[in-house]
């Protein structure tokens, strides 16, 4: 397993959801699942967020930089800011930026 692929799985805990028009202690959200896999080999993968409530959220995604290593210059996210609608779901896309040296040691 690539090291890029351990630090992936981490990339949930710097998604930030954001709600249109209700607080954020109001939001209710259903991830597909609890962590990101993203194989060096094939440089992409996604993963959907459901918007459970019955108002529109506003869903920013970024990808933090943990323990020092700067991981955040090698992924591409698509869309990085969305609007799902209430009953609606959103797919992510986490992509390796191509030509790259992704110079982990350990994650």
């Amino acid at each position: 397993m690539n090291k890029i692929t351990r630090f992936v799985g981490r990339v949930v805990g710097g998604m930030l959801l954001i709600t249109a028009g209700i607080s954020s202690a109001q939001a209710s959200f259903q991830l597909e699942s609890m962590g990101i896999v993203l194989e060096e080999s094939t440089g992409r993968t996604n993963f959907s967020i459901k918007n459970t409530t019955s108002e529109p959220m506003l869903l920013a995604t970024k990808v933090e930089d943990l323990d020092g290593k700067a991981f955040s210059k090698f992924i591409l996210i698509s869309p990085p800011i969305s609007r799902i609608e209430a009953g609606q779901s959103q797919q992510v896309n986490f992509v390796l930026k191509q030509g790259r040296y992704y110079p982990m040691k350990s994650c």
